[in-house]
């Protein structure tokens, strides 16, 4: 089941590796042809859309959790039954977000300070298509990740992802956003319709099934954890994807799309480690079926334990290396001030750090749990967000000290005692908030420390100075984590592991 699990992981790694290096890519070629005001603007559309998806409410984590048992057990007439479900759900969500997209566009340019689009609806329409064309089919899409074969998804969506953007290169070049987003359109429906003919032939014998109807106990269940879900979702929403529609309302569409330069390299990274974690759930989730709650709990230490070191590694690093490179890759014109490259990296690690607990309490079917949290979530953040902006006019900085405080002081407490105590029938640590800060002021301290001697050995700008930049960084965020690694007790496991591993490694090598 691991071996899986770490297919899984390894694939999800390599890809969004790769579709990361290629997004920048085409950010850069966005950038430099279209300008910073397309930028802003395909960051607000991607925003406002992912508010109007409110209507999928976690519906698709809620039917994941649901299909592992009957998955596991060969269920076949109750997996038939929960998938026709989930495909009347998705075309509702497509048809949905289409029709508050047709009311929504005509007010689209009111959410816009000082800047005037041509064509603007247009474009906001065509996103809007990209976005409900992403529901149609693809609801067979987590069959494969319950089953856990999430591989076969993830080659899917890299491959066309890489015609799609070399594409949508082409029109950026010529100047056509128009053309750009009817690529993105046409990309996403035919990657959806091969995905679903081939998990048609590889489950055929579900799918020749008659469309059977969930029993009500099955129904029941779903509906409560959708029910959680739909918190999580609102709160998810409202804290992570109103920033741009709230920067380019107050501040200008300029700015939005600086910003979202910046967010795309957190977005991109934070993509990675999720993608690497979140390959393991449907592992969990099945584990989960026959395990005893103690061994959950060492699994899920040992999960953390390594989230958390990947995190604070990155975070620190990033502190040091952000302004350098998006300076390298858009132009000085793109830089955010220290401060908020600051709030940007603590917010990645804080939302990194609870990537453990959000795993576990999807695997483990939570949501119920986590829906109220979520909802006090979003009221607290809009109502920030709105308060630093009017009253105190602290722009992006405002925005990001907001959602950090809610992530700091709500958020990974909240989720902490979830998983320990709904999940795991225990009490978390009870230091667990003085940890959470220590770490915090871990990462602010390394990120001065490499931040100091960077300046100190390099003054010059350059593609061959940033990368020895980014080496020296590396070492030194490694040098400075090692002594917390081997104090922590997770850090043996992981030790003989790799102890265990070495001989084997070395005999092949030495037989080459």
């Amino acid at each position: 089941m691991m071996n899986i699990a770490f297919k899984n992981s390894i694939v999800a790694l390599v890809a969004q590796s790769v579709t990361l290096i290629l997004s920048f890519i085409l950010q850069s070629v966005f950038a430099r042809t279209l300008g910073g005001t397309y930028l802003g603007l395909n960051g607000m559309f991607s925003n406002v859309l992912t508010i109007l998806s409110f209507t999928e409410l976690g519906f698709g984590n809620a039917i994941a959790f649901a299909l592992y048992k009957p998955l596991q057990e060969k269920d076949d007439n109750k997996i038939d039954a929960i998938m026709t479900l989930f495909k009347k759900v998705y075309f509702c969500v497509g048809m949905f977000i289409l029709l508050a997209s047709l009311l929504f566009a005509p007010f689209v340019g009111h959410f816009v300070s000082g800047a005037n689009v041509p064509n603007i609806k247009l474009y906001f329409l065509l996103f809007a298509l990209n976005s409900a064309a992403s529901y149609f089919l693809s609801y067979k899409r987590t069959l494969l990740i319950a089953d856990q074969k999430g591989y076969l998804n993830i080659i899917n969506q890299l491959s066309f992802k890489v015609f799609v953007i070399l594409i949508q290169v082409y029109f950026l070049i010529s100047g056509s956003y128009f053309g750009f987003l009817i690529t993105q359109i046409l990309g996403t429906l035919i990657s959806n319709i091969v995905i679903s003919k081939r998990i048609n032939k590889m489950y055929t014998h579900l799918f020749t099934l008659k469309k059977l109807q969930l029993d009500p106990v099955d129904l029941k269940q779903i509906k409560e954890s959708t029910m959680g879900g739909m918190g999580q979702k609102i709160g998810s929403i409202v804290v992570n994807n109103t920033n741009n529609l709230l920067i380019a309302s107050f501040v200008s569409l300029m700015v939005t799309g600086i910003y979202s330069s910046y967010m795309m390299i957190v977005t991109g990274i934070s993509v990675v480690i999720s993608q690497f974690v979140n390959a393991i759930t449907a592992s969990i989730g099945n584990m989960a079926v026959v395990t005893h709650s103690k061994k959950m709990v060492t699994i899920f230490e040992r999960h953390q334990f390594l989230t958390v070191s990947l995190d604070t590694i990155i975070a620190t690093i990033m502190i040091s290396l952000m302004s350098p490179f998006v300076s390298l890759w858009l132009g000085e014109k793109f830089i955010l001030s220290n401060v908020s490259v600051y709030l940007i990296s603590i917010n990645f690690l804080i939302n990194m750090i609870r990537l453990s607990y959000l795993s576990f309490i999807q695997a483990l079917g939570l949501f119920k749990m986590i829906g109220v949290k979520s909802v006090i979530e979003a009221a607290i953040n809009i109502v920030g967000c709105l308060v630093a902006l009017k009253v105190y006019h602290l722009g992006i900085n405002g925005i990001l000290l907001v959602t950090l405080a809610i992530n700091l002081l709500f958020n990974v407490s909240t989720e902490a005692y979830i998983v320990y105590n709904y999940g795991f029938k225990t009490k978390m640590e009870k230091l667990f908030i003085p940890k959470i800060f220590s770490i915090v002021m871990y990462v602010i301290f390394s990120g001065n420390v490499i931040m100091f001697v960077n300046q100190k050995l390099f003054s010059n700008a350059g593609v061959l100075t940033f990368i020895v930049q980014t080496i020296v960084s590396i070492i030194l965020a490694l040098i400075l984590y090692l002594p917390i690694f081997l104090l922590s007790k997770c850090s043996d496991y992981y030790q003989n592991i790799v102890m265990s591993k070495a001989p084997a490694f070395l005999r092949r090598r030495g037989n080459e």
